[in-house]
């Protein structure tokens, strides 16, 4: 019995030994490839302790992939790619997400576009949307053009007035955040029904109180997301009313009210409810538009908050943006435009065609996008059953955690010299075109591929715009920058989530 109980224990520690330790090491196709740390190869824990506290762990695999190179093991069966090759393989190719990461993003228990795990499924939905978010709808958009001539000139420019004039300072980061509520619900549900957070500070840290819970996996999420998803079911509602009354009485050229654009089209292609009052809001609809308007202030709140941080370091930039500014007919200037009413309160503002085609302004956000993005986490998928061949030489089996983190891509020395330093010069049309059309390949701030970013060109259009009112009437400086280290975070905002600037007018 004892000689039988001895042999069942070693051939258990020789399962063990083979399964855990000679076989990931050694015989494992995964083995071929570089380990990140000694331990990768045999148990997470390395990467576990890199991510603890909600971290990402970005600068530790930066590190890994300079010592070790574009492919590195992070895990028994994770790894990290930082090669352009391997890149468009992953996220071109369409590789799924692996479910746990696909459903963080549910809403309502309903799948939207960005948690859609099937490929048909997220096709058919992007489908019904991409021409609304495109780049040609958004600067041809009548309702995009008085939305933001409201937001910025009722809203924007009476808080930078009576801040300059009155000597005080603004917290930068917390209006960036609001403009980005702001415009994302006016757009998705009407002007009428959109969220007022630029001239309500309390009303916008509460939102934002909540807001930040959904992504901290803390005691609070859970109740956050209740509060943000009821919200959201209430925007429905607005959105499906202000559709009735307009199905019912055309809008008047003296409304500066707009179409809830997004609800609108989601409820004509989705929706099997006619509209009326009291209509049960379809969950597809509601899951679907409660993920852009989460979303939709990132991009404004962080990588518009850095922008300014550059700026306000340089005051010889600021003049030379403001020259280019000024060339808009009719510059964004408050106290040159008329009274505008109605479908006329659009004309405040330049077209968006010349906005876009300002080439310092461009740059400026090109360079804050590659070095500040919104989110520099890795976008997470699964090798598919049949494996895959990376770089040519490491096969790697299916079923297997991969990623891919703009940090990494944005921070190669070879394709971005001095890749630490903001430098909106590299992306001027005077460098060579080879480098140029290089660093463009490898800019990759709203991914690539068929899960690339739906909302990228309204997100940048709302940065031009809110750059383009602030810096043609204001010089900014400076005030108190403590914290703007960017957080090794989902969402990487400034780790002291504030920027203090001081506004003076030009005028």
């Amino acid at each position: 019995m004892t000689s039988l109980s001895t042999l069942g224990v070693t051939l258990v520690l020789i399962f063990c030994a083979y399964h855990y330790l000679i076989y990931p090491t050694l015989l494992s196709p995964l083995s071929k490839i570089p380990n990140a740390h000694f331990t990768c190869a045999v148990h997470p824990v390395w990467i576990w302790w890199k991510r603890r506290g909600g971290r990402e762990g970005i600068p530790s695999i930066f590190s890994a992939h300079r010592r070790k190179g574009p492919i590195v093991r992070l895990g028994p069966n994770e790894i990290s790619v930082a090669s352009l090759d391997g890149l468009r393989q992953i996220y071109v190719g369409g590789f799924r997400k692996p479910r746990w990461y696909a459903e963080q993003f549910i809403n309502y228990g309903v799948a939207n576009l960005v948690s859609m795990a099937s490929p048909k499924d997220h096709a058919d939905r992007r489908r019904i949307l991409s021409h609304i978010y495109s780049k040609s709808y958004l600067l041809n958009s009548h309702d995009m053009r008085k939305l933001a001539s409201v937001i910025v000139f009722d809203r924007l420019f009476s808080i930078l007035k009576s801040t300059a004039q009155d000597n005080k300072t603004l917290d930068l980061y917390q209006v960036n955040g609001a403009l980005g509520a702001d415009f994302m619900s006016a757009f998705l549900f009407g002007l009428t029904n959109s969220t007022n957070l630029t001239c309500n500070a309390t009303e916008c840290q509460d939102y934002f109180h909540s807001h930040n819970a959904l992504f901290q996996n803390s005691a609070q999420t859970e109740k956050a997301k209740q509060e943000i998803e009821a919200h959201g079911l209430k925007l429905c509602r607005a959105a499906n009313v202000l559709l009735q009354q307009s199905s019912e009485k055309p809008k008047s050229s003296t409304s500066s009210s707009t179409e809830p654009v997004v609800y609108d089209m989601l409820q004509n292609r989705l929706s099997k409810e006619p509209l009326r009052a009291n209509v049960v809001i379809d969950p597809a609809i509601a899951s679907e538009t409660l993920d852009h308007f989460v979303a939709g202030p990132e991009g404004t709140r962080t990588t518009l908050t850095f922008l300014q941080w550059e700026l306000s370091k340089r005051p010889s930039l600021q003049a030379r943006l403001r020259n280019e500014l000024c060339t808009l007919e009719p510059p964004i200037q408050p106290t040159f435009q008329p009274n505008f009413t109605g479908n006329q309160v659009a004309q405040r503002l330049p077209s968006f065609q010349s906005l876009d085609a300002l080439p310092l302004l461009d740059a400026i956000i090109q360079e804050t996008l590659r070095l500040y993005p919104a989110s520099q986490a890795p976008q997470f998928r699964i090798t598919p059953p049949g494996g895959c061949t990376l770089e040519k030489r490491f096969y790697v089996p299916g079923g297997v955690q991969i990623s891919t983190t703009v940090f990494c891509m944005h921070h190669n020395e070879d394709v971005f010299p001095n890749a630490s330093s903001w430098e909106p010069e590299r992306w001027m049309k005077e460098q060579d075109p080879a480098r140029l059309e290089e660093m463009r390949r490898w800019f990759w701030a709203f991914g690539s591929g068929p899960r690339t970013c739906l909302g990228r060109y309204f997100v940048v259009l709302v940065m031009k715009i809110v750059i383009a009112a602030i810096y043609t009437n204001y010089t900014t400086s400076i005030i108190d920058d403590e914290g703007m280290e960017q957080q090794d975070t989902f969402l990487g905002h400034p780790l002291g989530e504030k920027l203090v600037l001081k506004l003076s007018s030009v005028r």
